[in-house]
């Protein structure tokens, strides 16, 4: 009776123990980087929209002052202060342009989307007056930049 009791034993041997752990090793293997570039992917996004929010900030300025085309954070230099459009203030050195010919609109000076933009090599290039509204728009909705420049 007591052989049999011990013969039922049920557990983990050393060997299935060692698969289990090789197994969990393999699958973290496989979702640490996965989920690292989850979390690039989810902050490029974040600075690219705060970028574009902005953009959308100057918009609404330009429609009450159709006469300006630029706008930053301070109202200096015949520019429009966005501050007053926004929740929070303007990041230092920012300042968003509108080019009343091509209808193109650009960021320039926002050091987090540069930085983001050199970090990840996201491949935006500064035209003339910045980062263009359609390569920020392009690579939220497509994860590239669009070929147009600034």
């Amino acid at each position: 009776m007591l052989k049999r009791i011990l013969k039922n034993e049920k557990g983990l041997t050393l060997i299935e123990l060692l698969a289990v752990v090789v197994i969990l090793g393999i699958i973290a293997a496989i979702a640490v980087p996965a989920i690292g570039k989850i979390i690039d992917d989810s902050r490029q996004k974040a600075v690219v929209s705060d970028a574009l929010q902005i953009i959308n900030a100057s918009k609404i300025a330009k429609a009450q002052n159709p006469s300006k085309n630029k706008f930053d954070g301070t109202g200096g230099d015949d520019a429009v202060d966005l501050d007053d459009y926004l929740d929070s203030p303007l990041p230092t050195g920012v300042v968003v342009t509108f080019d009343a010919t091509s209808g193109q609109w650009s960021i320039n000076g926002h050091t987090k989307l540069e930085s983001a933009n050199t970090q990840y090599s996201l491949g935006f290039t500064d035209g003339t007056n910045g980062i263009s509204e359609t390569d920020l728009v392009d690579f939220l909705e497509n994860g590239k930049k669009a070929a147009t420049g600034g």
